[in-house]
């Protein structure tokens, strides 16, 4: 659909003159909206997920893509929400035209909040690229936590960034206890940072809103 545009008639004779006293919508205005829907679809989805969470954080990670699917399967409610977080994450990675895929998986920090991964595609056609994702999410102990992965063949590298650096060595302690650490193959800590001031933002305001 086309902008609406409001002009005002300055005359009408000899030809019509027309004078714009309204823009159009901008690019930037349309990106505020898709990102404030995917916002407000993740809140709704996460205060349905709550009451699943406590049990989701027991079961082996490797199961939990499973247990999320067959809950979503029982709770209609909570289908439709998660689609339409999904839908609107779909819809951000249409617009951004970067090669960057925005996911949601709730499955990966069941007590999380405000979970996105962004998907970073190769550039290359080695048939070994090297894979970047981003994760990032709000927990109680740790602030907003960011965790940049890279990874080629079978070596997996992660680097933590964290609101509250002086949790670093606990939470890195937690992830290398995590049994899912060796379904990927070779995986070590690249360094564990503090979230520079311009990161408190979010990976989806990096994502849409940084050229």
């Amino acid at each position: 659909m086309g902008a609406h545009l409001t002009f005002i008639i300055k005359k009408l004779q000899p030809e019509i003159v027309l004078k714009e006293i309204f823009e159009g919508r901008t690019a930037s205005a349309s990106a505020l909206e898709m990102a404030a829907s995917f916002e407000a679809s993740r809140i709704l989805f996460e205060n349905k997920f709550r009451q699943y969470t406590k049990a989701l954080s027991t079961t082996p990670p490797v199961n939990r893509p499973m247990a999320v699917t067959m809950l979503l399967g029982q709770d209609t409610m909570l289908l439709s929400a998660y689609m339409d977080v999904l839908n609107c994450a779909q819809n951000i990675t249409d617009s951004t035209g970067k090669g960057h895929t925005l996911l949601y998986q709730p499955w990966l920090v069941p007590e999380g909040r405000r979970l996105a991964t962004i998907f970073r595609a190769p550039t290359t056609s080695d048939d070994k690229p090297l894979v970047a994702s981003l994760i990032e999410f709000e927990i109680a102990r740790f602030g907003l936590v960011r965790i940049e992965f890279l990874h080629k063949a079978k070596q997996t590298g992660y680097r933590l960034k964290l609101q509250h650096p002086d949790k670093g060595k606990a939470l890195k302690k937690y992830l290398d206890a995590r049994p899912h650490t060796a379904l990927i193959g070779d995986i070590q800590c690249l360094g564990i940072d503090k979230l520079r001031q311009r990161e408190h933002g979010g990976i989806l305001a990096e994502l849409m809103f940084t050229k």
